[in-house]
């Protein structure tokens, strides 16, 4: 699932120069099958991506117990997309250690992240599967997003303060409150609260 920033004119005509520049990536790595490194595949798209005022990065988040791999593409107007990845780790017969498991698992699903979001390929059929036998590949999945009794929580904490509520909005890309994701749930309450004693007076 793809999330994003409310304006995105800006870098999707970034992103659309950027993409014309951007070149498959040659297979560097070989494990029972030949694979591009994320080493190869940064080193071909971040000097296009920051000629065209892009930004990339990919970082781990947690919602509900549940790991996701966060690919970003921001730019530098402050507008941004980002993908997010489930991130599923098994144990395989020959190895069942969890941490190396999960930074292999890592490792290929950030291949594959990048991949995906950028447009791009190997130059060469990708197959390098197999060296995560037990993975599945990349599945967008969306982080739940607040339920009703936290939006009417939000809703009356907001009521009477409309610069304040456009404010919310606009700081998380969103048109409407009910967008907001849950695990910002608190984050965004305890702010919005604060905002008023800090600027209204509001007890």
């Amino acid at each position: 699932m793809i999330h994003h920033s409310l304006e995105r004119d800006k870098l999707y005509t970034a992103f659309s120069k950027a993409q014309g520049e951007l070149k498959n990536i040659y297979k560097d790595k070989k494990a029972k099958f030949t694979y591009a490194s994320m080493e190869a595949i940064l080193e071909s798209v971040l000097p296009v991506l920051s000629k065209n005022g892009l930004t990339f990065h990919q970082y781990e988040t947690w919602d509900h117990d549940k790991s996701f791999l966060v690919t970003e593409i921001g730019h530098e107007s402050g507008q941004w997309m980002a993908g997010y990845t489930h991130l599923i780790v098994f144990e395989s017969d020959h190895n069942k250690n969890g941490y190396h498991n999960k930074g292999t698992a890592m490792s290929y699903y950030r291949r594959y992240g990048a991949k995906a979001m950028l447009g791009i390929s190997d130059t060469e059929t990708d197959n390098d599967g197999d060296e995560v036998p037990s993975y599945s590949a990349p599945k967008f999945i969306a982080p739940e997003y607040i339920s009703k009794e936290q939006h009417d929580m939000i809703e009356s904490a907001l009521e009477g303060f409309i610069e304040l509520a456009e404010r919310v909005k606009k700081s998380y890309g969103v048109t409407n409150i009910k967008y907001l994701l849950r695990k910002d749930f608190n984050t965004i309450y305890n702010g919005i609260e604060h905002k008023k004693k800090l600027e209204y007076g509001s007890k």
